[in-house]
């Protein structure tokens, strides 16, 4: 589930908790007797509604604060305009062509949604596609797909991504193709 539709939900269920025990006191103000005939009654209500709002406001605080935690990641750290700095493909026999075609050359990268960040980049004059996600437990190695956006051809492949807590200004790749197959397995760093 999204934080939105969590958030929908929390809202729902504190609105539903709340109504339920301002019905129970109102209840037993207008029918004090009643509350005395159906003591068990209203003493579940009330355990129940006051315990829902508090674990409600406890789940409130506690996502809040993990959203303030990945956008202090993937906003501020992560997201950014990186320059491909170095490129490099050991199996390759046309590395300066490669080089001297894709070094130099932006990406793009923004936060989608939780450990989810898109690349945005070009390979030899061409745009490509990318979605990262990282790693709930660590934030500082990624895995992910591109795909260039030219419709002419199919052509996809994988992300690694790793970077280091004293240099977060800095992304170490390794990529490789797997539709078609054509050996382009290699090694990127993008710097911001």
């Amino acid at each position: 589930m999204t934080d939105n539709k969590i958030g929908n939900l929390e809202r729902m269920c504190w609105i539903v908790s709340i109504a339920l025990l301002v019905a129970a006191v109102v209840a037993d103000m207008l029918w004090g007797s009643l509350s005395k005939r159906f003591s068990y009654i209203f003493t579940i209500t009330y355990n129940i509604t006051a315990s829902s709002i508090t674990a409600l406001t406890i789940l409130y605080f506690q996502r809040r604060d993990r959203i303030k935690v990945l956008k202090r990641i993937y906003v501020n750290e992560i997201s950014g305009t990186y320059n491909r700095e170095v490129i490099f493909e050991p199996t390759s026999n046309h590395n300066a062509k490669l080089t001297s075609e894709n070094v130099n050359v932006k990406v793009e990268i923004s936060h989608l949604s939780g450990h989810l960040v898109k690349v945005q980049t070009k390979y030899w004059g061409k745009q490509v596609e990318g979605i990262i996600e990282f790693s709930e437990n660590s934030q500082f190695v990624g895995n992910g797909i591109l795909r260039y956006l030219d419709n002419s051809t199919i052509d996809i492949g994988t992300y690694k991504i790793q970077r280091f807590p004293d240099q977060d200004n800095v992304l170490y790749v390794y990529y490789e193709n797997t539709i078609p197959r054509n050996g382009a397995i290699g090694y990127e760093i993008w710097r911001k």
